[in-house]
């Protein structure tokens, strides 16, 4: 396994995103890169680490992160105020990861709302934004399956890249195209219109028109997911024919494939 590496990293990035990005700090292992981006990391800035001893999700959830291969990164990335699409940033990053993995020649992977790319129905990776400074400095963090050593081979839902891919590249290379592209969605964003939004989100979608069940409280809810608004909620037509926006900070959402 070829380890990450800052100037490999570097070397592999567009020229467009070495002007853009700043340094890019890369560990054998930390607790959380959104953690250490949190705490100290400059607008710009990029963290990587061989292994996490506490990654997590969404919602608290933990992410497994053992030293066998994947990739965990965070970006910090701030703007001079929040962009009026800023609740969108989670998705667009998902977008740009989804963007990136067919550059690699990977087909059938798309978006279950709010975080998750998956892959035949199997989750491939995880996205989590983290905020402070009054939403003006964003942490996101992208979590991607690679090696199926890095998973739990007892994880049904769970798959990796070499398991679709015949050739996977060195991961230095796959982080710098992830850079490439997530820095590039992340300049657009305060000049992003929710109708551009709607044309790049269709493409990648799993859950618009699909059987979901909501779980918020003790009664879950049944319906059909009907697209997401400008806040990034989804919609959902419950079975009682009234049309619902929940937000991810909410519920928990299973769909139907």
């Amino acid at each position: 396994m070829v380890r990450l590496d800052t100037h490999s990293i570097e070397h592999y990035l567009s020229s467009r995103a070495r002007r853009t990005l700043g340094t890019i700090h890369v560990f054998d292992a930390l607790d959380s890169t959104n953690s250490w981006l949190l705490a100290q990391g400059q607008c710009g800035e990029s963290c990587l680490a061989e292994s996490q001893t506490a990654g997590r999700g969404r919602r608290g959830h933990h992410w497994l992160s053992p030293p066998t291969g994947n990739i965990y990164l965070s970006v910090c990335w701030c703007f001079e105020k929040p962009p009026r699409l800023l609740a969108l940033t989670s998705l667009l990053t998902g977008i740009s990861v989804c963007d990136s993995l067919q550059q690699l020649g990977l087909q059938g992977q798309g978006l279950k709302w709010p975080n998750d790319i998956l892959l035949g129905n199997k989750k491939l990776a995880g996205i989590l934004v983290e905020s402070s400074h009054q939403c003006q400095k964003l942490v996101i963090g992208i979590g991607l399956n690679v090696s199926r050593n890095g998973i739990n081979i007892h994880a049904e839902d769970r798959c990796s890249l070499d398991q679709h891919l015949s050739v996977v590249p060195d991961r230095n290379q796959l982080v710098a195209l992830l850079l490439d592209n997530l820095s590039q969605q992340l300049h657009a964003l305060p000049c992003l219109t929710f109708s551009d939004f709607e044309q790049r989100w269709v493409d990648w979608d799993l859950t618009t028109n699909k059987p979901v069940t909501v779980l918020q409280g003790k009664y879950p809810l049944t319906g059909i997911a009907r697209g997401i608004d400008t806040q990034g909620h989804i919609k959902v037509e419950l079975d009682q024919g009234q049309i619902t926006t929940f937000s991810s900070a909410e519920i928990s959402l299973r769909c139907s494939y």
